[in-house]
């Protein structure tokens, strides 16, 4: 078996993919998954003898980090939703334009 090469400059397997390449869409998918693998506060061990503020501050990441993650999330939900909508619309047009020209 040969060793499986990765590139540097993406860290995506070499001589995997089709020889296209990735699309712009695809690339930046991967981008932002990559930038994504940073440890979560809530995932990070906690020392023992950690003072009041240092606790404190270490929930208060956590709160926030699942505010974030919340806020997120339904924007994601928005989104999708609005292109659902868009989307029967567009099929909706489509059909009738179709229907229009039968006639």
């Amino acid at each position: 078996t040969k060793p499986i090469r990765v590139s540097q400059k993406t860290g995506i397997p070499l001589d995997v993919l089709p020889a296209k390449g990735l699309t712009a869409k695809q690339a930046e998918r991967m981008t932002r998954i990559n930038d994504s693998d940073l440890p979560r506060v809530s995932t990070q061990q906690r020392s023992k003898d950690e003072s009041k503020e240092e606790r404190k501050a270490r929930k208060q990441a956590i709160k926030d980090e699942r505010k974030e993650r919340r806020m997120e999330k339904k924007a994601n939900k928005m989104a999708f939703k609005e292109e659902k909508v868009r989307q029967e619309k567009q099929m909706l047009n489509l059909k009738t334009n179709i229907q229009g020209l039968k006639l």
